[in-house]
């Protein structure tokens, strides 16, 4: 079995970021940063956010593989 930071992961505010129009963070239920999702070249806010998102359902997905 793969070893990943347990629990529940989240997508952190925009706003909490240093360059908050380039990145999304991704945090564990202990509150540390475990990811981000960068916005590259021409990418849209909107689709680094969902990158985000499916990075953050990252362990309720391996969970259902189980």
């Amino acid at each position: 079995m793969a070893e990943f930071t347990k629990g529940k992961w989240t997508v952190g505010s925009m706003s909490d970021e240093p360059f908050a129009r380039s990145c999304c963070s991704i945090y564990g239920e202990d509150g540390r940063k475990i990811a981000e999702a960068k916005r590259e070249g021409f990418m849209r806010l909107e689709e680094a956010e969902a990158n985000a998102h499916l990075i953050a359902a990252a362990p309720a997905l391996y969970e259902a593989l189980d």
